[in-house]
C-alpha cells in the first residue's frame, strides 16, 4: 500500500513539474525559426482567392516571410498588454499584412523603417476580410514576428 501511495505522489509531482515547465517556458518567436514559406502578399492573396480553406490549411502556424514597403506602425494596448504592429501594403487595393511583435522594444526600430523596404517573418495566424464586402480587401495576420532585413527604399 505504501508503494502505491509513493508512486501516486511521484506521478502527481511529475505532472505538476511538467505543467510548471510548460507554463513558464519562453514563447516561441519567428526570429528563432527558419521561414517555411517565402511569398509575396499578392501571391498569398491569390491563394486565398482561389481556395481560402485550402490556403489557410497550407499556411496556418507556418513561419511565413514577406518583403515589402512598411506602410505604418501601430501600437495597441497599455503597459504589459502593449503590442506593436507593422503593416505592409500590397499592390492589390485594400490588402495588407499585419505583423505583431512580441516586445515593445521593436517600436522605435519599426518607426524608423516606415516607407522603407523591409523583410518580415511571422507565424501565419489568418486572413480577415469583410464577408459582406470582400472587394474592400482584407488583412493577413502574423504573430510573434521578426524583422529579417531592412533597406532604404529609393
Amino acid at each position: 500500500m505504501k508503494k502505491i501511495i509513493y508512486l501516486l505522489i511521484v506521478i502527481i509531482l511529475a505532472v505538476f513539474g511538467v505543467a510548471y515547465w510548460q507554463w513558464n517556458k519562453p514563447r516561441e518567436t519567428a526570429s528563432s525559426k527558419k521561414a517555411e514559406v517565402v511569398i509575396s502578399i499578392d501571391s498569398l492573396y491569390s491563394a486565398f482567392q482561389t481556395n481560402d480553406s485550402l490556403a489557410f490549411a497550407k499556411y496556418q502556424n507556418k513561419v511565413v516571410q514577406i518583403s515589402g514597403i512598411l506602410d505604418r506602425v501601430e501600437v495597441q494596448g497599455e503597459g504589459e498588454n502593449r503590442s506593436n504592429f507593422a503593416i505592409l501594403k500590397s499592390n492589390t487595393e485594400g490588402i495588407e499584412a499585419k505583423f505583431s511583435f512580441p516586445d515593445t522594444t521593436t517600436n522605435s526600430e519599426l518607426s524608423g523603417l516606415v516607407s522603407k523596404k523591409v523583410v518580415l517573418k511571422g507565424f501565419f495566424a489568418g486572413f480577415n476580410y469583410d464577408a459582406m464586402m470582400p472587394e474592400l480587401g482584407g488583412t493577413f495576420e502574423f504573430n510573434q514576428s521578426a524583422i529579417i532585413q531592412n533597406n532604404s527604399h529609393e
